[in-house]
């Protein structure tokens, strides 16, 4: 009897909470630079969670001014390579609604947010 070959191993999970609006300070962008470079390496897994103002970093549509990195951009490569969630509670208390989100965005709730941090063997909070 042939042995089977050794199982993949799970990736690591790095799970990042965004708190900050986009472009009023660096903490969103330097998240995201982050992020998006650890979600494309195939043995990690990485999920964004927006709370607070960062919410809004899922807003379509944006145009930051020339030489400023665009937030959405990033989000959408990072919707590509591994996951984003936001809280439902803080859209809803910016007047926010799921359709104008970026599509990919998805409602996490707390269960869920939970379920992603036990899952995750780094959590990052910006």
């Amino acid at each position: 009897m042939t042995p089977l070959p050794p199982a993949e191993p799970e990736p690591k999970t790095y799970l990042f909470i965004l708190n900050d609006g986009p472009y009023g300070q660096e903490r969103p962008y330097t998240a995201l630079r982050l992020a998006v470079n650890l979600a494309k390496r195939r043995d990690l897994r990485v999920r964004l969670y927006l709370a607070g103002d960062g919410v809004q970093c899922a807003f379509p549509g944006q145009e930051p001014p020339e030489g400023i990195p665009n937030i959405e951009h990033m989000i959408r490569s990072l919707i590509q390579h591994g996951e984003v969630g936001y809280s439902g509670l803080s859209a809803e208390m910016r007047g926010l609604k799921p359709r104008v989100l970026i599509e990919g965005v998805k409602h996490i709730s707390p269960d869920s947010l939970a379920e992603w941090a036990i899952a995750a063997e780094h959590i990052l909070v910006f």
